[in-house]
Parts: C-alpha cells; sequence; structure tokens
C-alpha cells in the first residue's frame, strides 16, 4: 500500500477493514493513522514499529492489531500512552509484566484473548486496568490472579474458563462489574453460593447445559442479570426456584420447549425475561406467562393459537417479532 493510497483511504468515513496488508512501512501507518471512521483493522500486521505504535496512538477509532503474536514492550508503551478507544490484540501469546502495566493504562476496551497463560504479576498489573477487558483465551486462573483481576474496573470476560473452583468463585465475586464466564459448564452449589454475591450487575453462563435445583436456588439470591443461554432444558424444580429470582433481568434464550408449570414458576420472577428460543407455546403457557410482571422476548416464536394470542396480548410488554402486532385487549 503506497502512502498515497493510504493518505486517500484515510479519508473514508465508515469502518476500514485491510486485513490482507501484512506489512505497512511506518509512513503509511502514519497516513492510515488519520483515518476518519469509526474502525481500522489491521489484523495482517506481523511486526509493528516503535514509529508506527505512536502515530496509531493517536487514531481515536476502534484500532484491531490481532495478527501481532509479539510486540516489544517498547512497542507496547508507544502504542498505548494516547490511544483511546478499543484497543483489540488477540494475537499476542505472551505478556511482560511491563507491557501488563503499560497496557493497564489504556482506559478503553482492551482485548487480550489470544493470551493462553497470565501470571499473578501480570494479573496484578492489570487489575489497575479500567475498562472492558476481555481474556477469553486463558483457560485456567490461579486464585491469586483471580483475586487480582477482580479488581479491574470495568466487564471482565474469562470465556476462556472452562472450571471454576469454589475458591475462584469467591475471588471473582469481588469484581464489580459485568462479569462474563461462558465457557463453564457446571457450577457446584458453594461456587453459586459465591457468584451470587458478586455485586457487578450481570453474571453471564452460557454454557451451563443444565441447571440443578441447588444451583438454581443459589443464584436466584444474585441481584443482577442473569444469562443462562446454553440451556435447552429446565427442570421443573429449577424453574421453580428461579421464581425466586429479583434481579431484573433473565435470559434464557436457547429453552426450546416450556410446559405450563415451568411457565407458570418462571412467571413469578422479576424483572425481564427472554425466552428467544421457543418457536411454539401452548395456550395454558401463554396464559401462565401473561401474569409476569416485566418485558417477556419471545423473537423465535411462529405457532401460536389464536387463545395464546389472546393470552399474550392482555400483557404491557410482549415482543413477538415473527407473529407481528397483537392487539393491547382488556382482561
Amino acid at each position: 500500500l503506497s502512502d498515497a493510497a493510504a493518505r486517500a483511504l484515510a479519508n473514508h468515513e465508515k469502518r476500514l477493514y485491510l486485513n490482507g496488508l501484512n506489512s505497512l512501512s511506518d509512513s503509511t501507518v502514519e497516513a492510515l493513522a488519520n483515518h476518519k471512521g469509526s474502525l481500522l483493522s489491521l489484523n495482517s500486521l506481523h511486526s509493528l514499529s516503535i514509529v508506527a505504535a505512536q502515530a496509531l496512538a493517536n487514531y481515536k477509532g476502534c484500532l484491531l492489531l490481532d495478527g501481532l503474536a509479539n510486540l516489544s514492550d517498547a512497542s507496547v508503551f508507544a502504542l498505548v500512552n494516547k490511544k483511546k478507544g478499543l484497543l483489540s490484540l488477540d494475537g499476542l501469546i505472551n505478556l511482560s509484566d511491563a507491557a501488563a502495566e503499560a497496557l493497564a493504562k489504556h482506559k478503553d476496551f482492551l482485548s487480550l484473548d489470544g493470551l493462553k497463560n497470565l501470571s499473578e504479576s501480570a494479573a496484578k498489573a492489570l487489575s489497575k486496568h479500567e475498562g472492558c477487558l476481555y481474556l477469553q483465551g486463558l483457560k485456567d486462573l490461579s486464585p491469586a490472579a483471580a483475586e487480582a483481576l477482580a479488581n479491574c474496573k470495568g466487564s471482565l470476560n474469562l470465556s476462556g474458563l472452562t472450571h471454576l473452583s469454589d475458591v475462584m468463585a469467591r475471588a471473582l465475586a469481588k469484581h464489580k462489574y459485568n462479569l462474563y464466564l461462558d465457557g463453564i459448564t457446571s457450577l457446584s452449589g458453594v461456587s453459586a453460593e459465591a457468584l451470587a454475591n458478586h455485586e457487578g450487575g450481570l453474571i453471564s453462563l452460557n454454557s451451563l447445559y443444565s441447571l440443578p435445583v441447588v444451583t438454581a436456588a443459589k443464584l436466584s439470591k444474585y441481584t443482577g442479570k442473569l444469562f443462562f443461554n446454553g440451556l435447552a432444558n429446565l427442570s421443573l424444580e429449577a424453574a421453580e426456584a428461579l421464581a425466586d429470582y429479583k434481579g431484573g433481568c433473565l435470559s434464557l434464550k436457547n429453552l426450546i420447549n416450556l410446559p405450563y408449570a415451568r411457565a407458570e414458576a418462571l412467571a413469578k420472577c422479576n424483572g425481564d425475561i427472554y425466552l428467544d428460543g421457543l418457536t411454539s407455546l401452548s395456550d395454558a403457557a401463554a396464559e401462565a406467562l401473561v401474569k409476569h410482571k416485566g418485558r417477556i422476548s419471545l423473537q423465535s416464536l411462529e405457532n401460536l393459537s389464536e387463545n395464546a394470542i389472546r393470552y399474550l396480548s392482555l400483557h404491557e410488554n410482549v415482543f413477538t417479532p415473527k407473529i407481528g402486532y397483537l392487539p393491547k385487549l382488556k382482561i
């Protein structure tokens, strides 16, 4: 890419993807750093000089540099010195403590999903970060590292973890922002009780494929949003346990069926409820859901009897885009 072409492309006011370029001169990068759009993607770059990093630090939009497997500490310092906006470095496979200290100064969305391991000292450094932090490549985390990351001031995504010990759960429960644990496939009652004390406003557990009643009962005490979008089925006992939930948003977007008794139980929970995996709903289940006092989202619902439509029409806030307009009827 010539400097002249880079200067011309920099005037593009939309997102700019140049993922076929694996090398660029410093002057070309300097030209691209003036890009007027909201996103610049250079995901095939394999190296970044200090001069180029300094230039990209001035770019105000989202910056994607996921092709960089290694980046010198000096280049990291240069890149984050003035950088604002999302910064994605998902190709990095190693992170020195010094680089972690530098990246922690980036006060915006930071994605480091390529890291497979994180030392306790690097975790402690990243704990000072302010903004969303994505570390979805981590498969394991020491309790000390978990304790450190809990201090991050922004959403924390650790969806690469497939196991959560009770000690780790207690540590992460101290996190004060949204917590994403979408790789966890099972959760002990002790861990569920610990997470229920989380004060961050949202816990996402989208890889739980079953929800034992003990786990459901513990998590029903959580006061934030709960995402269980991996559950295709929910037992009656678990549904009855979730009836006590008062956190404001319960997301069960992968449920494929909802018999009457389960609908009746879920209708008792507090706040919005998302059931976007349901394609059909019995008359009895529809009648039960009408008693729910929050928003009901049924985005995939296609098959409804006239009676079911009538029941749902009695609710003030039902979202059924595939059914179309539901006439608002009075009881």
